[in-house]
């Protein structure tokens, strides 16, 4: 009888402990589902490896939680190479970026560090304004002439104009 009685302490004990074990290692594999890091994140959104691993010289890991919260965007890369990128401007260089697609890198840069992302970004004031006579370098690129602007037909732009 007491043999029974240890042999089934013994097989009861196996048996909790199995299902203790089992239970560990359902918890752990959906807590490693649920927290995988940035750069496994970054990789599903679309980023390539070579892309994570320049992104990560560049950008801390708050920084990376940041990008995997936004789309895929092949400039990002490109950004935060610039030579005058700061790293707690990145929402809102990644905000420009999205609502601005085609938006030149180091034209982002200036415009968020110099406060003036709320200006209206024209990246190709040419197609505003067709006039041979007319000098495209006295127009400021980052405001947009659109509907503002009309060219009069007998202007002239004298280049060579100095004040006495």
């Amino acid at each position: 009888m007491k043999k029974r009685k240890l042999k089934k302490n013994i097989i009861s004990k196996i048996v909790i402990g199995v299902t203790i074990l089992f239970t560990a290692w359902i918890i752990i594999g959906i807590y490693m589902v649920s927290h995988k890091s940035p750069e496994t994140k970054l990789q599903e959104i679309g980023y390539s490896k070579e892309e994570v691993i320049e992104l990560k010289k560049y950008l801390g890991k708050n920084s990376l939680i940041i990008l995997t919260e936004h789309q895929y965007n092949n400039k990002v890369v490109t950004l935060v190479k610039e030579k005058d990128f700061q790293e707690k401007n990145l929402k809102q260089y990644l905000t420009f970026l999205n609502k601005y697609k085609t938006a030149k890198t180091s034209d982002i840069i200036f415009l968020i560090n110099n406060n003036k992302s709320d200006l209206a970004y024209s990246p190709d004031i040419s197609n505003i304004i067709n006039h041979e006579e007319f000098n495209l370098e006295l127009l400021d690129r980052y405001l947009s002439y659109y509907g503002k602007y009309e060219l009069e037909a007998n202007l002239i732009v004298n280049m060579n104009w100095k004040p006495i």
